[in-house]
């Protein structure tokens, strides 16, 4: 184990799990002061400090010159302003002419004047367009105009001067007018809203059943709009802005949040969100378990939250443009307790449906305990005892109907690659293998937390003693990470299956099957964290260990056994299986800006591609796999297999809807929009009703179990119209659930399609083999 007084080298979620992990939510949420409240001294320290690590210990060996001080410009640019909302050309340019190639000279001495300077010219735009707000919704503004609004202002160019800024927040107000609109409200309630919305108003209570929620003065109960970030976040978010200059995995994090989170953590439904791109909604990262939601509904990856009944009760808060750290308040309650929300649904539709779920405990009595009497400064210890509690693998087992037989698929799902983690995948393999299952699936969709050298051990079952990976420090010197002790105990048909956010250590072991040939990777290219940081606490600027900052530093880069790097280039799947869900979270939002910055400023990448030398290891040959049939097997799955046929074609609708790059500010072409937009789907699923014959066929018992959940899937227009139970079901098949029959009648349960697939390839593969 690292000394905590020194820099410990470990690998770290990528830049895409920033949001999908707690450790990282605190970058946006670093402790809220006024600037008066700030220590000047031990600021200046600080920029000092976070200076001297990067050159002393960055992997690529980096002289902080013009260039970095450039790239943290825009950076924090960015940050403050991701959709150049607030910043003219004329000041952006003014800003580049005093400080873009100063900034590093400014960190050497300690100087934070830019960082503020800027602020409070940040601070001064909101209070003008707050201002601004209230007098155009004074007026009854057209919601029929030529204008369009970008849905990704990111990469659009800044407005050229104060009036370019007026005239984008005018329309700014008319396309949240028409979004309310569209959602359900009528033309006078949307606008009593905004201008709710954009004055303070009373803090916001919620009391339930001895339960109490007390929200502060925030305006209009929303923070997005009117709720600026105060200095010490702005500070907080330049240091960022630096460390993400010198590589984007390379970060400054404050854990305030994460504490003032364990404090308050008590009974909760977990939903994790972020932002979407334009900071408008509140997104679902993803679904919740089985466990987190009642039989008969749930959220969806993509959801975006526009409304939360907490109680259920019919008393509905309007939670659009809040931030994650608010919305989460109204998630605090008894357990078992409902919670009723108004989505917009993942796949780009702007019409309102319900979804329900109901509060579980997700704090063990052993957390409890360790809260109630570990000091703060093992909070960081006792949180990651918190995060384990979701970490957990767990098994299941499939049925695949495969030629003349019905084989049994295992399926091992790894959420992250934790301490213990080889412990209980290998006693997993031992129950499935109890069980006699033929084939095993591991699932590492969405991994991206790894602690120390886990994934050498874990790896081992599969490709028994060997190298698993490489990685090399600042001084070229490569260090081969070897499996010594694990044997394998897994040698039949092997799958696993990856998204685009797996990474870091679940990149490293989907490399070591494929190098090993010892199974067939499933899914999309990974994400492409190679790299590992070094950790540095920041003591200047707190009194108390538990509250210091965390700098971050690349100092290692991760190569697979056969040399080639991980960084970057992810782990590309031998069999590709696209998912739906094209939303972006506000980190990598703010990465795809910072990694733009960087081109535009001709700065070169401090982590360039590369090679080392390969290891010896012996390869399974395994590799050697009809590849080219297990795709085609699958293809011919899709024409053959309706319900998995509909759910891919409205995956696909729903890609194809999400690459939208604007919108009409115009509410007659939006609402034309949206009525074609249900029109396709519903299209969808009346040709699989027809293709199946299913229409008239339903039992009493499920045609009242459809029609009595049809709004959590159908929007509230069609919900109140005719009644189709058979739709309703297409739907919910077409949205990924199948309804099956229990003990009390009926349940939903979810179909995992690429999950479904990916065995019915370890299948092939077994059979093949």
């Amino acid at each position: 184990m690292a000394d905590r007084r020194s820099p410990a080298t470990v690998l770290r979620p990528s830049r895409a799990s920033a949001l999908l992990g707690l450790a990282l939510v605190v970058l946006l949420a670093a402790p809220r002061e006024s600037a008066a409240d700030l220590d000047e001294e031990a600021l200046r320290e600080a920029v000092s400090r976070v200076l001297n690590h990067a050159e002393e210990s960055h992997y690529s060996n980096i002289q902080v010159d013009d260039r970095i001080s450039q790239a943290t410009l825009d950076n924090y640019l960015a940050a403050l302003d991701p959709q150049r909302l607030f910043f003219t050309v004329e000041e952006e340019v003014r800003f580049r002419e005093q400080y873009g190639d100063r900034l590093d000279d400014a960190m050497r001495q300690g100087q934070i004047e830019p960082v503020f300077e800027i602020h409070r010219l940040y601070l001064h735009r909101h209070a003008e367009f707050r201002d601004l707000a209230q007098d155009y919704l004074k007026t009854l503004p057209n919601l029929n105009t030529s204008r369009e609004w970008l849905l990704d202002r990111s990469l659009a160019p800044r407005p050229a001067n104060l009036a370019g800024l007026q005239e984008l927040w005018r329309d700014w107000v008319r396309h949240k007018w028409i979004n309310l609109v569209l959602e359900g409200r009528s033309y006078e309630a949307a606008g009593a809203w905004l201008r709710h919305n954009y004055r303070f108003g009373d803090p916001l209570s919620i009391d339930q059943e001895g339960f109490s929620v007390t929200f502060g003065q925030i305006p209009g109960d929303n923070r997005s709009d009117s709720d600026p970030l105060d200095s010490g976040t702005a500070f907080a978010l330049f240091l960022n802005s630096f460390a993400r200059a010198l590589d984007p995995g390379s970060s400054y994090s404050s854990p305030e949040a994460i504490w003032d989170l364990a404090e308050r953590l008590e009974d909760v439904g977990q939903v994790r969100v972020s932002l979407d791109p334009a900071g408008e909604y509140l997104a679902v990262r993803e679904r919740p378990g089985e466990d987190n939601t009642v039989k008969e509904g749930g959220l969806q990856a993509g959801d975006r939250i526009i409304g939360v009944d907490p109680f259920g009760d019919g008393e509905v808060i309007d939670v659009v443009g809040w931030q994650p750290f608010e919305f989460h308040k109204l998630m605090f309650g008894p357990t078992g307790t409902p919670v009723v929300f108004r989505v917009l649904p993942a796949n780009g539709q702007t019409q309102a449906i319900v979804r329900k779920m109901e509060r579980i405990s997700i704090v063990t009595k052993e957390m409890k305990r360790a809260l109630r009497w570990t000091p703060k400064w093992l909070m960081e210890r006792s949180m990651k005892k918190m995060l384990q509690s979701e970490m957990n693998a767990t098994q299941t087992v499939l049925e695949v109907e495969q030629s003349v037989q019905t084989l049994r698929v295992g399926v091992i799902r790894i959420p992250a690659i934790y301490g213990k983690c080889t412990r209980d995948v290998k006693r997993l393999i031992g129950e499935l293998k109890a069980e006699g299952v033929d084939a095993l699936v591991l699932d590492l969709r969405g991994n991206n937390y790894s602690e120390g050298d886990e994934v050498v051990s874990l790896s081992g079952l599969f490709v028994g003693k060997g190298p698993i990976s490489q990685d090399r420090d600042r001084d070229g010197k490569v260090r081969v990470l070897r499996n010594r002790r694990q044997v394998a105990i897994w040698d039949g048909p092997l799958a696993v299956l990856v998204n685009r956010i797996s990474s870091s250590a679940a990149e490293v072991f989907a490399a070591a099957i494929q190098d090993y040939g010892r199974g067939v990777v499933v899914g999309e290219r990974t994400f492409g964290k190679g790299a590992m940081q070094g950790e540095y606490k920041i003591k200047q600027l707190t009194r108390g260990k538990s509250e210091d900052p965390t700098l971050r530093i690349t100092n290692r880069k991760v190569y697979r056994v056969t040399g080639g790097s991980v960084d970057q280039a992810g782990v590309r799947p031998d069999v590709l299986l696209p998912t739906a869900h094209g939303y972006y979270s506000p980190a990598q939002f703010l990465a795809r800006g910072m990694d733009r910055s960087r081109r535009e400023r001709g700065l070169s990448d401090p982590l360039p591609p590369s090679e080392v030398p390969g290891a010896v290891f012996r390869n399974h040959e395994m590799t050697r796999l009809p590849l080219e049939t297990l795709a085609d097997r699958l293809q011919q799955r899709y024409s053959q297999d309706l319900d998995r046929r509909l759910i891919a074609s409205t995956l696909e609708l729903s890609r194809k809807h999400m690459r939208r790059q604007s919108e009409p500010v115009h509410l007659d072409q939006r609402r034309e929009y949206q009525e074609t937009r249900w029109a396709e789907e519903l299209a969808l699923a009346r040709e699989w009703l027809d293709a199946k014959g299913a229409a008239g066929v339903l039992e009493p018992a499920l045609v009242e179990f459809l029609l009595r959940w049809k709004e959590n899937f159908l929007p509230e227009s069609f919900a109140s119209a005719e009644e189709e139970p058979a739709l309703v079901q297409a739907v919910l098949l077409a949205r990924g659930y199948v309804v099956v029959p229990d003990d009390t009648g009926f349940r939903q349960e979810a179909y995992d399609l690429p999950l479904q697939q990916t065995a019915t390839i370890v299948v092939d593969l077994a059979e093949l083999q």
